[in-house]
């Protein structure tokens, strides 16, 4: 009998000691399906990250290529305004110096035109005196020398010839 006991205590105790092991197996069983299922998870999570950073490259490289090209259209318009504002400015320059002549120019015809004016009238005078009778001469003659009076007269010959032009 006490080997029978002695035998069925230590079956008991094989028995206990593999329910302990199935358990132990049992929960690592599930242990091991929870970190495959987990490693599928991130193993799928990966690929999608990966997916995700092709196509960010992808795009990346798009956006680059576009914005390349879109600094090389403002360095374009850039060169351009610099052209044409240089080119403006050559006008307004240009513009300024033909008003300083023509305004020179006014001036210079304005003074011949002033001249002219005296000189006509010296001329009605004189020919209203001669009209008159008055045959003497003026005491006083002009003031003006020989050079003086070659030169008045090349402004008035100027001035009919510019008279003419305008008409």
């Amino acid at each position: 009998k006490k080997t029978t006991l002695a035998t069925v205590s230590t079956d008991n105790a094989l028995r206990k000691k593999v329910q302990q092991l199935n358990d132990s197996l049992d929960l690592a069983a599930k242990r091991f399906a929870s970190e495959i299922a987990n490693n599928k998870t991130a193993r799928g999570q990966i690929n999608e990250l990966r997916r995700e950073r092709k196509r960010f490259k992808q795009l990346m490289a798009q956006y680059k290529s576009r914005m390349s090209n879109v600094e090389r259209q403002v360095q374009q318009v850039v060169g351009d305004s610099q052209g044409w504002l240089e080119e403006r400015q050559e006008y307004v320059t240009r513009i300024e110096d033909l008003q300083n002549q023509s305004d020179s120019a006014q001036e210079e015809f304005l003074s011949q035109c002033r001249e002219l004016k005296h000189v006509v009238r010296a001329f009605d005078a004189m020919e209203e005196r001669l009209r008159r009778g008055e045959v003497a001469m003026p005491n006083h003659m002009g003031n003006m020398t020989a050079e003086q009076e070659e030169d008045l007269q090349k402004k008035v010959v100027k001035g009919k010839w510019q008279l003419a032009k305008e008409k």
